[in-house]
């Protein structure tokens, strides 16, 4: 056998091995796309409580701070603390909702109605709604 034909066999057999040595996540096989169900039938995951909790120390953390460097008084933050619990239960419960539209709908009331609270209670909307939206409550 030429060197050529040695070394083209050797790279195809290390690329075989490495190739079987791969695991393909069975994630995909738990998607409701490949499942053959309808997004609009499935209803979202709750999160873990673990990340429930981790998020929720986050944010006391984040709020601490900002009342130590004097952008919120305590009692705001008492205020969007439990406003958080509020709207996480709002959202928890929209979550169960298996009708897209209707999720969404409910999803905008509830940030319509969130803006309209840190309005009337004189708090920056970027105290009580996080830079990346309302997901703080869903994954």
């Amino acid at each position: 056998m030429s060197k050529r034909k040695l070394l083209i066999f050797s790279i195809g057999s290390a690329a075989a091995v490495f190739a079987s040595s791969l695991s393909i996540p069975h994630t995909f096989a738990k998607s409701p796309a490949l499942s053959g169900a309808k997004p609009s039938e499935t209803a979202r995951p709750k999160p873990p409580a673990e990340t429930d909790a981790q998020r929720a120390a986050h944010e006391k953390t984040r709020l601490d701070q900002a009342v130590a460097n004097g952008k919120l008084t305590s009692s705001q933050e008492t205020l969007i603390l439990a406003k958080q619990q509020e709207v996480k239960a709002q959202l928890d419960a929209i979550r169960t909702e298996t009708d897209t539209t209707k999720r969404k709908a409910d999803s905008a009331r509830v940030l319509s109605e969130l803006k309209t609270w840190a309005t009337e209670n004189n708090i920056s909307e970027k105290w009580v709604i996080p830079p990346h939206g309302m997901h703080f409550a869903r994954r």
